[in-house]
């Protein structure tokens, strides 16, 4: 995997800073979003550790891709009263000219629903001048260094935090470091597969501090032919929950709710366990009733990411997404004698989860 393309895996909006704003009036290019979406300017916070760019070998650069030569990665967590900060600061150095267009966009994630967005700052460091830019203009050998803080406030999971990062990358990384700080009294677990990656802890007053750094960190050309589910990089995945039984507790509220169904629907339902006796075949057709008339649509902003929309709604629109498809089968299984209830599973290495 190349950093590129983790920078922009998994982004709900896209703020851009151009020729015509300063680093901290950006621009945000929404296609659906609140109007209450603000892009703050915050200093950077006190808890941070600092880091320093890094000075890259002449091999890593030699293996540096599409004109950028990445410097550093640096994330860093701190749980509060509401939720948690999240910061992330980024550094990369234009090498040659077909680095200039990726060097001058900065593009930032963030769902407006449940997180507010802050620049830290943009510095362009250019010989020995550092200042706060005009993005557009870039030149080969400029360093772009960034930082930006969401704060991350829910009901959906008050006081957890679950994320993942890939250990390796196709191409050179100069430092990277990832520092967590969280309650002691609600521990983080880390699951790594294919990585050797292991986090330092130590107290910190009531919070507990893991932290991980790794300079000039080993990268790698990614095999052929792998399947798609395998992490061949490495993945790392933390979480304040310690097993899926517990994720599963925490999910079963949201799928309990109101049930009904229009006349229109249970008229079909029952013709069906009418004409099909078998239990069998009563699934086979409500499933493919469900799988040949709701679309796929996935709607993943905010609380819709987890919460399933109602069945009666699901069926009014005509589409749905995972979760709302599978309760919308489970309520019309049920309703034709089916015992059946939605389950946490991933499609993609297998039926199953991960241990």
């Amino acid at each position: 995997m190349s950093l590129a393309k983790a920078a922009r895996a998994s982004l709900f909006l896209f703020a851009s800073l151009s020729a015509a704003a300063s680093p901290y009036s950006v621009g945000v290019a929404i296609a659906q979003t609140s109007p209450a979406a603000v892009i703050a300017k915050e200093a950077s916070p006190t808890w941070l550790t600092p880091r320093s760019l890094p000075q890259m070998s002449r091999d890593q650069l030699s293996h540096a891709q599409d004109g950028t030569a990445y410097l550093l990665t640096d994330w860093q967590v701190r749980a509060n009263d509401t939720g948690y900060d999240s910061y992330y600061r980024f550094a990369s150095k234009v090498i040659d000219r077909s680095g200039l267009e990726q060097g001058g966009r900065i593009s930032v994630g963030f769902d407006p629903r449940i997180e507010g967005l802050a620049v830290n700052f943009v510095h362009i460091i250019r010989g020995n001048l550092q200042a706060i830019s005009n993005l557009k203009d870039i030149r080969v050998g400029d360093i772009i260094d960034y930082a930006t803080t969401r704060h991350v406030s829910t009901k959906l999971w008050p006081h957890h935090y679950f994320s993942s990062f890939t250990d390796r990358f196709s191409e050179p990384l100069g430092y990277r470091a990832i520092r967590i700080l969280w309650p002691s009294a609600q521990p983080l677990t880390f699951k790594a597969t294919n990585s050797a990656i292991g986090f330092a802890a130590k107290d910190a007053g009531d919070m507990r501090e893991w932290e991980w750094v790794g300079a000039q960190w080993p990268f790698e050309q990614g095999e052929g032919d792998v399947p798609a589910w395998y992490p061949q990089y490495g993945r790392v995945d933390i979480s304040t929950m310690k097993s899926w039984s517990e994720v599963a507790q925490w999910a079963v509220n949201l799928y309990t709710g109101d049930d009904s169904l229009p006349a229109n629907f249970e008229k079909r339902l029952a013709d069906i366990a009418k004409r099909w006796p078998k239990a069998e075949d009563r699934v086979t057709e409500v499933t493919r009733y469900i799988q040949d008339n709701i679309r796929y649509v996935g709607e993943e902003m905010g609380e819709g990411s987890y919460v399933p929309r109602r069945p009666a709604l699901v069926l009014e629109r005509g589409y749905g997404d995972c979760k709302d498809k599978s309760l919308l089968l489970a309520v019309a299984l049920r309703r034709v004698g089916i015992d059946a209830v939605p389950a946490l599973v991933s499609t993609s290495p297998g039926f199953d989860l991960p241990d």
